[in-house]
């Protein structure tokens, strides 16, 4: 970012109409919200969080850095409103950044303005996200701000491009476990930027060291907790959790485990599903993690009769000692059943990954009327009952996401194909390639990702839906545009208007 852009954005007279226009509107709208949602929405991983702040972890069983912003904050004030509004207000920064960031670069039509103004701007679920004590909002914008931030490496190549972009890299990498590919994608942008070679050279290597680095600091705390190195204290979790999903078509085959404790937690498999006779636990037909929230599956009832702790950070340390021994019971079954494991995981999970559940975005407070003592401490609450205008009304008004989450990916998808077919006739200038080319990677790297990883939820897809939707528009301008001769040329007229007022 430059003088020109900050100069465009203010300055110029569409752009400035546009930012008092989302101005007023994200404010207005925070407003009402909070008389029906005086309290913050929090998630089942809110008091993880919270805990993970209070006791300065350096590692948690959750990602580590909402924690510690939660710890900064709380320096500064211990207001709940204050915090939400915060949470909401910077998500909402650094869609404006995005925006303005493709209108700077790509010139877009009015229609995918439009469109792209009303989908970050007037959008309910923003709200909601920006009212969980959840990590979402915060990785949210870090990652709209970190990936407008790759045009600007591809687009107006500088060395300070680089450091800037390492900075959000770090701090999305440290908030949320979904970042882990993002460095991947912060390598195709150097390569396809105009840098100079060796700035190419040393944006990638800092990209790779400073994730690496986080990597051996992650599993070295993690050692001095649970004795074995491991960079989430979930991973063993959520992997035994996805094989028990294809577990019950398991039944009869010679499994062959490699430690005792694998063989014990499959006894406890195999009485669990006698019990259950024929239930499908497909990902499609349960909640996201069901084997790991669950009271009485064969993880809960492992962890609860060999781990006992005493307080919360025994709780911690158990939970990552047991996710070394849930790690080696899934990826055993993996090695074991890997056709098994494709049929029954991964393939409902590709369905779930296209028409994602809302799951705890649906209900307030995850149905409760509560907060437990850890959050009313926390934010001096008086009581700890917490309300809203309604408790269900939510998932009536996001139920729609979803299948504008599958539309995004279908119109993505043609569009790539229109484009494809088109390709002979209109070339795309290099700006426009360059942006469908690191929007093509981030939106398959991201399905590759949450579909061999975890159960797929509609809260963790919101930066592919978006990312998704952009780069067809753009395609979209361009090829109307150069379909026609008259339209081509007033928007070559004004896109060197633009560049002058710029400059």
């Amino acid at each position: 970012m430059n003088t020109a852009f900050i100069h465009f954005v203010i300055r110029k007279k569409m752009p400035r109409r546009l930012l008092t226009t989302a101005g007023v509107l994200i404010i207005v709208q925070f407003a009402l919200f909070k008389l029906l949602y005086p309290f913050p929405d929090f998630s089942s991983d809110a008091y993880d969080y919270i805990y993970g702040a209070i006791s300065n972890l350096e590692i948690n069983i959750t990602p580590i850095g909402y924690s510690k912003f939660l710890r900064f904050f709380h320096i500064i004030t211990h207001s709940d409103t204050a915090l939400i509004a915060f949470q909401y207000f910077f998500l909402e920064m650094a869609a404006l950044y995005f925006y303005f960031t493709i209108f700077y670069f790509y010139h877009p039509g009015k229609i995918t303005r439009n469109i792209l103004f009303f989908s970050l701007f007037l959008d309910p679920l923003f709200l909601y996200i920006g009212n969980y004590i959840s990590n979402d909002s915060l990785f949210i914008a870090l990652s709209l701000a970190w990936f407008a931030e790759l045009f600007w490496v591809i687009n107006r190549p500088t060395f300070a491009q680089v450091l800037v972009q390492l900075i959000l890299l770090f701090l999305c990498l440290i908030v949320s476990y979904h970042a882990y590919f993002y460095p991947a994608i912060a390598i195709v942008a150097f390569v396809l930027s105009r840098q100079a070679i060796p700035v190419k050279f040393a944006g990638v290597i800092l990209s790779v060291l400073t994730t690496l680095a986080f990597v051996a600091h992650t599993r070295h705390v993690a050692k001095e907790m649970t004795g074995k190195p491991q960079f989430s204290l979930s991973k063993g979790w959520q992997l035994a959790n996805n094989v028990l999903h294809m577990y019950v078509h398991l039944r009869g085959s010679n499994i062959t485990l490699p430690s005792q404790e694998s063989q014990e937690l499959n006894r406890f498999a195999l009485q669990f599903y006698d019990k259950s006779g024929n239930l499908d636990y497909s990902p499609a037909a349960f909640d996201a993690n069901f084997f790991i929230r669950e009271s009485n599956t064969p993880l809960t009832q492992y962890f609860t009769r060999h781990f006992r702790p005493a307080n919360d950070y025994e709780r911690v340390s158990d939970w990552g000692k047991a996710s070394v021994l849930f790690g080696t019971f899934g990826k055993s079954l993996i090695r074991n059943f890997p056709t098994a494991y494709a049929q029954y995981f991964l393939w409902p999970n590709v369905k779930n990954y296209f028409l994602p559940e809302l799951q705890e975005l649906a209900v307030y407070n995850i149905g409760e009327d509560d907060v437990s003592s850890l959050a009313q401490d926390w934010f001096d609450y008086q009581i700890p009952n917490v309300n809203a205008a309604s408790n269900t009304i939510q998932g009536q008004v996001l139920f729609i996401f979803p299948y504008i989450f599958l539309f995004s990916n279908a119109f993505f998808a043609l569009c790539i194909i229109w484009w494809f077919m088109k390709r002979k006739e209109v070339k795309p200038n290099r700006e426009l390639f360059q942006a469908i080319i690191l929007t093509a990677c981030f939106v398959t790297a991201n399905f590759w990702a949450e579909v061999c990883s975890e159960i797929i939820v509609m809260r963790h897809q919101i930066i592919p839906m978006i990312i998704s939707i952009f780069s067809p528009l753009l395609i979209i301008d361009w090829l109307e545009k150069n379909d026609s001769p008259t339209e081509h040329k007033i928007c070559l007229y004004e896109k060197k208007l633009l560049s002058n007022n710029n400059d």
